[in-house]
């Protein structure tokens, strides 16, 4: 039998304490690589003029109005490679956001599993 670890009332064995930690911590590194790598290649592409001159040159005006209304872009006085380079920027901080939300709702997720698994440990 494991010892349980008095932890707000609740017992809570070291094996599931740890491993839950062990789980939480692989989970940011994981989350936190993503990012990077993201980044990396949102810096690669736009930073290469290009790679947004490809876009803009090649997709019609009207796919990106809509989009640059919402961003309070003025297609007319800003270069339109400028402007698609905010508008996907914009979109990638979007991205960003929501997959922190789901981050943030799978560790309280991975939390109460681990709190879960304390009680059956008792």
């Amino acid at each position: 039998m494991t010892k349980a670890i008095a932890s707000g009332g609740q017992g809570v064995s070291r094996r599931n304490l740890f491993r839950s930690l062990a789980r939480d911590v692989a989970q940011c590194v994981h989350s936190a690589r993503e990012c990077v790598e993201e980044a990396a290649r949102f810096a690669e592409f736009f930073g290469a003029p290009e790679q947004c001159m490809g876009i803009s040159r090649h997709y019609p005006r009207e796919l990106f109005e809509e989009d640059a209304r919402r961003l309070g872009i003025d297609l007319d006085a800003v270069d339109m490679d400028e402007a698609v380079r905010r508008i996907f920027e914009d979109r990638f901080e979007r991205e960003d956001r929501a997959r922190e939300k789901a981050a943030e709702a799978s560790g309280r997720d991975v939390r109460a599993a681990s709190r879960a698994d304390a009680g059956r440990d008792r």
